[in-house]
């Protein structure tokens, strides 16, 4: 887990949660489809509606800095459009996360705490479902990228590979028959496998049990509660001295937020940055210990940049190249002339 702070901040956490939460896959005995896309574009919008119209439950393992992590995953895609979702670790240190049209619930035994933010779908997930291509086509390349097998179901694979340093690249394998993903890879800027999300065991179901999508009870547990508090805007407000300079091209900030953090005292501004694929989150807080990341962390795929400037701890924190996370924390900077 990429430390922030002295151990693990729940920034981080949530991040690494969003690589886990992010898969949702499935699979069912059913004839092939007559009319299949013959474009990446095709595919990836036949993948993005069957994720909102499938339930499902499997097992996947998640891939990354030579660890492997197994997870459950049980996905409720509800009548009215709506969908919910549980995610339990198998392996390794107890967590899960639960998650609907509203919020994102992640529980963390070890720590005795819970988190609880709001959800914002308009941030992508690692495993991507891209929405606007045509916006992502000046920095990606989309290509279709033959036919395989995985879990033991016809797959087909699309690849999304960057056409600058600044991002990475993106295997996805779609099962025939249903659209859902089965597999995802990450590629780093020298196009090796930085992460992989693969499925084990996969099932479309017509109903999900209430019980299973439930979060387990940690009342009279001692756990620590937390919850987002405060609105989020687009923009950084007129009150802040901070200025946002020239980012690689197609990153765009899309939401700011001001709100206290599980362990921290002081206020954290955070900034959330995408191209329409990756995303970047900046914290920027006032450190009571001095303490806090100097330089580069490195977590599977995810890669953080901290420093010290004006009395404020900048951590750069994204799946994205350590040349991204560098350039989005030099250009920011402190006016204190600013309102």
């Amino acid at each position: 887990m990429i430390d922030a702070r002295r151990g693990a901040t729940p920034a981080a956490l949530l991040l690494s949660f969003a690589v886990l939460v992010a898969v949702a896959a499935g699979a069912r005995a059913e004839a092939r489809p007559t009319a299949l896309p013959s474009t990446p574009q095709g595919w990836l919008e036949r993948m993005s509606q069957a994720l909102r119209s499938r339930s499902f439950e499997g097992t996947f393992v998640y891939l990354h800095s030579g660890q492997i992590e197994t997870m459950r995953i049980v996905h409720e895609a509800q009548a009215g459009g709506g969908e919910r979702e549980r995610v339990l670790a198998l392996n390794g240190p107890a967590r899960q996360i639960v998650r609907d049209d509203q919020e994102i619930t992640c529980i963390l035994p070890d720590r005795k705490l819970v988190v609880v933010e709001k959800r914002r779908p308009h941030l992508p997930f690692p495993i991507i479902v891209p929405i606007d291509t045509a916006r992502l086509r000046p920095y990606y390349v989309f290509q279709m990228f033959g036919h395989h097998r995985v879990a033991g179901r016809a797959a087909q694979a699309i690849a999304i590979l960057p056409r600058d340093r600044y991002r990475y690249g993106y295997y996805l394998y779609m099962d025939v028959a249903t659209g859902l993903p089965l597999e995802s890879v990450v590629l780093n800027e020298h196009g090796r496998r930085v992460e992989q999300i693969l499925f084990t065991s996969l099932k479309v179901v017509e109903h999900i049990p209430p019980r299973e999508l439930e979060p387990e009870s940690v009342a009279g547990k001692g756990f620590t509660f937390y919850r987002q508090e405060g609105g989020e805007s687009p923009g950084i407000p007129g009150t802040n001295h901070w200025v946002l300079g020239p980012v690689p091209a197609g990153f765009a900030q899309i939401m700011y937020t001001r709100r206290r953090l599980p362990g921290s005292r002081n206020p954290v501004q955070h900034l959330v940055l995408s191209d329409g694929l990756a995303s970047v989150s900046v914290y920027i807080e006032k450190p009571v210990d001095g303490k806090g990341l100097r330089g580069v962390s490195h977590m599977g795929a995810v890669n953080a940049y901290g420093r010290m400037t004006d009395g404020h701890q900048i951590t750069v924190v994204g799946e994205v190249p350590e040349a991204t996370v560098r350039a989005v924390s030099d250009a920011l900077h402190y006016d204190s002339a600013g309102k």
